[in-house]
């Protein structure tokens, strides 16, 4: 067997064993291939993760294409039953006109219309038909789970959308609070500067300080617009202005060694197995090209019928039957054959590589996903202790303000850290959500608690 990280590529199956499993194969993948799921609805007024996952990858393009190139695997592997099994002719001729007088009484004696009927069944191909059939098998079955892979990533582009969302959503709250409270500032220097308790710098300040928290508002603003607009894009309908978005708290995730979720990663990323299957169809194609260096043998049977009238037995005047074994060996087609072995060769070489290549890559991104995580947990911890000692001191600023204790200036500055605070503790909240559905799409697994997919 050959061995690529832990992915391993088995040989060709006994050739006994490959009849029971293409046949049971096909039944059961195009079985699967006619059902379909109803598109599930997405409700306008209140959207769930969920539901906005579920109604997103149904409708995502790439879903799509998968699904399509998954029926064409099908096709083929159906195709590829077709020179196992008998092939059956009928053939009619009818005779209308001769220049040769021979020609013309054998018509005259036999009649002039010859049907014959034809059974052929190929016995050996150097087992070229059999391995065709195993790639083909190989093939669908690596289409099949490069469309798991599609949905995977469709779903973990839903979730990434989402969770932009309510970023934005958050983000507004924050800003729309800020400015609400940065206008009751502006109004309360105003009076303090008609009663000369300020100067009108202090009253300038807390203007100019508005006036940022109103553009803020409004890039928030924007900012949420977009990100409803990148839902729209992927569930394909419009959305009301005012949709709920439904939050979500932070996961419960158990604690995972780089090794289990390695493990994880390789027995479970669909874009793996369907990769190491096409490489397995690619080194059956290798034998197959082997065999074209074989001597083939088939069994034909043949009947023909010639009278006045297909349609009339009786007036049938000559029957003719016959059966033949024919055995053919093709001493040299140009290089042909040496020609597509060594492209079967290539492609098997190739395919081999691209799966060294994409377990490499993989593991950096579980390398990367499993550190930002980490760094994340943590980030979200500062910013919480964070926030509560801004949400502490603007309100001491405050009643120290109203005493006269502080100046405007210190005030503001008090504000300005409490929004910003605030502005990074959401960031972080949805941050460390975003690098647990990462670390689940690298691993293709559910690692949060009590959660489905």
């Amino acid at each position: 067997m050959t061995t690529t990280g832990t992915i391993k590529i088995p040989h060709i199956l006994p050739l006994f064993t490959i009849t029971p499993i293409i046949t049971i194969s096909i039944l059961l993948i195009s079985i699967g291939n006619m059902a379909y799921g109803e598109t599930p609805t997405l409700n306008q007024s209140t959207i769930t993760l969920n539901n906005f996952v579920a109604v997103a990858t149904e409708n995502a393009s790439n879903v799509r294409i998968a699904e399509a190139d998954h029926r064409s695997a099908i096709g083929q592997l159906i195709g590829g039953t077709s020179p196992l099994l008998p092939q059956v002719s009928i053939r009619d001729t009818q005779f209308l006109h001769s220049e040769t007088p021979a020609q013309a009484a054998l018509i005259e004696t036999q009649g002039d219309h010859n049907t014959q009927l034809s059974v052929s069944m190929s016995l050996f191909n150097g087992f070229g038909n059999v391995i065709g059939l195993y790639a083909a098998y190989q093939g669908a079955s690596a289409a099949s789970d490069s469309l798991v892979a599609a949905k995977e990533d469709a779903r973990f582009n839903a979730q990434t959308t989402y969770i932009a969302a309510l970023r934005a959503q958050d983000n507004l709250k924050v800003a729309r609070e800020a400015e609400l409270m940065s206008k009751e500032q502006f109004a309360n220097s105003q009076n303090l500067f008609r009663s000369g308790l300020i100067t009108k710098t202090e009253l300038l300040n807390s203007e100019v300080n508005y006036l940022a928290s109103q553009q803020n508002t409004s890039l928030a603003q924007l900012n949420y617009n977009s990100s409803i607009y990148n839902m729209e894009n992927l569930v394909l309908q419009t959305l009301p202005y005012n949709v709920a978005l439904t939050n979500i708290p932070i996961p419960r995730v158990n604690n995972y060694s780089y090794s289990q979720l390695e493990e994880m990663m390789i027995n479970n990323r669909s874009e793996l197995i369907a990769l190491s299957k096409s490489a397995n169809a690619q080194t059956s194609l290798v034998y197959r090209s082997i065999s074209n260096f074989l001597p083939t043998a088939g069994l034909t049977y043949t009947k023909s019928l010639q009278g006045d009238s297909i349609a009339s037995p009786g007036d049938l005047l000559d029957q003719q039957e016959g059966v033949a074994f024919v055995i053919n060996f093709d001493i040299f087609k140009g290089f042909a054959n040496v020609a597509n072995q060594q492209t079967s060769m290539a492609n098997a070489y190739r395919a081999k590589h691209q799966l060294i290549a994409l377990i490499q890559t993989m593991r950096t991104q579980l390398k990367t996903s499993l550190e930002t995580y980490s760094i994340r947990k943590g980030l979200y911890t500062t910013s919480q202790k964070k926030l509560e000692t801004a949400t502490l001191s603007y309100q001491d600023a405050s009643r120290r303000y109203k005493e006269g204790v502080i100046t405007q200036i210190q005030l503001l500055q008090s504000f300005t850290n409490l929004v910003n605070s605030q502005r990074e503790f959401n960031n972080a909240k949805y941050d460390i959500i975003l690098s647990i559905f990462q670390l689940e799409r690298a691993t293709q697994t559910v690692l949060r608690v009590d959660a489905q997919r």
